[in-house]
């Protein structure tokens, strides 16, 4: 697990890798429920899906490649 930064300061909180080659993104947010530019930029520049974790409960639709969902949904799946 990582984070990526770009020289625009372009950022995203949390790559995880898998065999070297990014395999997902994550950015926590409070409760912000518009996708970041860097996260939907780095998504589809990495061709990778990403994930704008958030505080506020019951939050789960798709961005194309870019799911916005609350924390506490998708951390309650984790194994």
């Amino acid at each position: 697990m990582q984070f990526i930064r770009d020289r625009d300061n372009r950022e995203v909180d949390f790559v995880i890798i898998k065999d070297n080659i990014p395999w997902l993104l994550i950015e926590a947010k409070l409760a912000e429920t518009t996708i970041t530019n860097s996260l939907r930029y780095f998504s589809e520049r990495l061709k990778v899906p990403a994930i704008q974790l958030i505080w506020k409960s019951g939050i789960n639709k798709n961005f194309g490649n870019v799911r916005l969902l609350s924390a506490s949904s998708w951390l309650s799946n984790l194994p």
